[in-house]
């Protein structure tokens, strides 16, 4: 008796799959059912066409095996013709073992209920007719068993075979439940992910509006501030103090525009990916560079930075967001911050270490939400771990936070390099 089970809600490669495994595996169940009646309970089968249907439904299953392998999306028609091969398979089956008097004949009720369950109201009341249509036929229509025995034995053959089928049955149908669960708890987290990824990216969508103004309107600010530090250097430059200051000021100023060019550059582009490829090494120090004339004040210890030589495009989103977490490490710990870089051939793995006041309830209840921070008023908006963090997850990366040992907390940062060689800019 061939039976399959499908995945819940949308057809899939995952459904197919399914009703082919149960299909082999009902179908060895057969083959020895056939036999046992045959050798051992002395049932006289007709075994020639018992013998064609389960050849032609392992035939089946090899070419469903074959539709696997093709790019072609799947439909509810296939998934429903699927089940109704099994229900013609099963109704010839029970055609020559017996028709309506077999005890497996309620094995109908399993596809009907796998339909109603996951497939569209249409085909359900299509499977309802057509397992009602075919059970009626075999009350009427039937090649009865030929057994040997007296009608005490008979019975008691039947209420055993009543047993087995309900044994079947009820595998059959606690196995469906298990996966409808699993399927529904699964819809459910992917619901609830999608409604947090479009909620996500309704804020990036805005908080991109609201940069790309602002990138205009900085530009001659910071042109203006580039001048008078130029003025002011030519000016007190018998000052050695107040020129190591301008210095600094002219640096971080330069590193200003530079970065709003780049900005300004990427977004009329279009695109993420900014200049030619470098070493991951080379990636990590010229960021550690640019980030210490921003922060001259913090003190960055144990930098360790090493593995094998691997090229990757330099993407602004990920510096940045490497620079948001250090900017975070430096806010509670500006006295020690510590950096670890390793990497493979798949992964680049970060460690960025503080000794600022850990993980703390509320960073681990609200930490990556947008417009969350610890720091006083003025002093953070709350948007620097949100996109640094939507940054990572956008390639595939992760991001995870660890108390550390003797006060602090630990960043760490998985960032896959495929995701940064794929794509070329």
């Amino acid at each position: 008796m061939v039976l399959a089970v499908t995945h819940l809600f949308s057809p899939s490669r995952e459904s197919l799959s399914r009703i082919i495994q149960l299909r082999f595996i009902l179908v060895s169940a057969q083959i020895f059912l056939v036999l046992a009646a045959y050798q051992w309970f002395e049932v006289s089968l007709p075994l020639k066409p018992i013998g064609i249907v389960i050849l032609l439904t392992v035939v089946i299953n090899l070419l469903s095996i074959w539709r696997l392998n093709i790019e072609f999306p799947f439909t509810e028609f296939e998934i429903f013709t699927q089940l109704v091969v099994d229900v013609l398979a099963l109704s010839v089956l029970l055609y020559y073992c017996g028709g309506s008097t077999n005890p497996f004949v309620s094995l109908y009720l399993v596809p009907l209920v796998v339909t109603a369950v996951a497939l569209s109201k249409g085909y359900t009341w299509l499977m309802c007719a057509l397992v009602i249509g075919c059970y009626s036929i075999l009350v009427q229509r039937y090649q009865p068993l030929v057994m040997r025995g007296d009608s005490q034995h008979l019975q008691h053959l039947h209420l055993r075979g009543m047993w087995l089928n309900f044994i079947i049955s009820g595998l059959l149908i606690t196995f469906m439940t298990i996966q409808i669960r699993a399927s529904l708890r699964a819809h459910g987290q992917a619901l609830a992910k999608a409604r947090a990824d479009s909620a996500r990216d309704e804020n990036l969508v805005g908080l991109g509006m609201v940069a790309v103004g602002a990138m205009h309107e900085l530009g001659t600010p910071l042109s203006t501030m580039s001048v008078l530090s130029g003025e002011l250097k030519r000016e007190y430059a018998d000052d050695p103090d107040l020129r190591d200051n301008l210095e600094i000021l002219s640096g971080q100023i330069k590193l200003c525009k530079t970065r709003l060019n780049d900005l300004l550059d990427v977004s009329g582009r279009g695109v993420n990916r900014a200049g030619s490829m470098v070493s991951i090494e080379q990636f990590f120090l010229d960021l550690l560079e640019r980030w210490r004339i921003m922060r001259p004040a913090v003190q960055i210890d144990n930098t360790n930075i090493a593995g094998p030589d691997v090229q990757i495009y330099a993407e602004l989103s990920i510096e940045q967001a490497i620079i948001n977490f250090l900017d975070n490490a430096a806010d509670v710990s500006p006295e020690q911050v510590e950096l670890d870089v390793s990497w493979d051939q798949k992964w680049i793995d970060i460690g960025i270490h503080d000794r600022g006041p850990g993980l703390t309830d509320e960073l681990a209840r609200n930490v990556g939400k947008a417009f969350f921070t610890t720091k006083s008023p003025g002093k953070g908006m709350g948007i620097g771990l949100y996109l640094a963090n939507a940054s990572v997850e956008r390639i595939g990366g992760s991001v995870e936070l660890f108390s550390r040992s003797g006060g602090g907390l630990t960043i760490q940062i998985r960032l896959p390099i495929g995701s940064l060689i794929e794509a070329q800019p």
